[in-house]
């Protein structure tokens, strides 16, 4: 939204209950820029007939909304994991997956621990968009896996968490039994294959640049140029710089006039 000016058209027809059909009567058309219109709670906008001209008024309101509020930041460690390698222990990794509308969609991989089964991982940070679509409570899979060179890994276990489940940390021990689905259902008296513990869950919230100018953020714009030779004598119609009296600009004035146009004109009064 900040790198162009993005241009917007509102035209109202008359729709004649017949759909928005090629036949419909235009009303009146209206343009603005994106910036206008969330620099004002409501922008009123005069409606123009290509052949008649004024045709009233149309109001015009603005919402910012993101998905990006929060920065997690997460660490886990396993304890008592299976053991997969026949020469060794296990080299467990994990993987988290946003559960939604039935399928898991992978959100980050954990480095490999080698020859342990009970590893700690390095922490990780991810956005709550990310991670459960900034809904605390949307249901979120961990699964935790042997790593193999020469084939695919195996699954050693997995859980089912939520992000509020895992903010309870700081109050509270927070861990998961990991199951296996196969061996959960071989085994009469199944427990789990190793546990999974939480041992930092840090949501921070963050902050977009139009949060902060919409809070009332000064900017000051202030504009330099380099006279350098190559760029020609400013007397010099070819020169970047050259202003004459009646009023012609150089392509260097006129970048700099169009970019202050975009993020002051348009965004006046924030």
């Amino acid at each position: 939204i900040f790198e162009k000016q993005t241009f917007c058209k509102v035209v109202v027809v008359d729709d004649d209950n017949d759909g928005l059909s090629s036949m419909a009567d235009n009303l009146g058309e209206a343009e603005f820029t994106i910036g206008q219109a969330i620099s004002k709670k409501t922008l009123e906008l005069e409606l123009v007939h290509r052949r008649w001209g004024p045709k009233g008024t149309v109001q015009v309101s603005a919402s910012h909304t993101t998905t990006t509020k929060e920065l997690v930041t997460l660490q886990f460690e396993g304890a008592h994991l299976d053991k997969k390698d026949t020469f060794g222990k296990s080299d467990p990794f994990f993987e988290i997956y946003r559960v939604t509308g039935g399928h898991d969609a992978l959100v980050k991989r954990s480095e490999v621990v080698y020859n342990n089964l009970n590893p700690r991982w390095r922490q990780m940070e991810m956005t709550s968009s990310q991670l459960c679509g900034c809904d605390d409570s949307a249901i979120i899979k961990i699964k935790v896996f042997d790593y193999d060179e020469a084939s695919a890994p195996d699954l050693i276990g997995e859980c089912t968490t939520t992000l509020k489940e895992m903010k309870k940390q700081k109050k509270e021990i927070v861990q998961w039994d990991l199951i296996h689905p196969k061996k959960q259902g071989r085994k009469k008296n199944y427990k789990n294959s190793g546990v999974l513990k939480i041992l930092q869950c840090v949501s921070v919230k963050t902050f977009s640049f139009l949060d902060y100018v919409s809070s009332g953020l000064q900017l000051n714009c202030m504009v330099a140029f380099d006279f350098t030779a190559s760029n020609g004598h400013p007397n010099t119609p070819a020169s970047l710089h050259h202003l004459n009296a009646q009023g012609y600009q150089g392509d260097g004035n006129c970048c700099v006039r169009a970019v202050y146009q975009r993020d002051a004109g348009d965004y006046e009064g924030i």
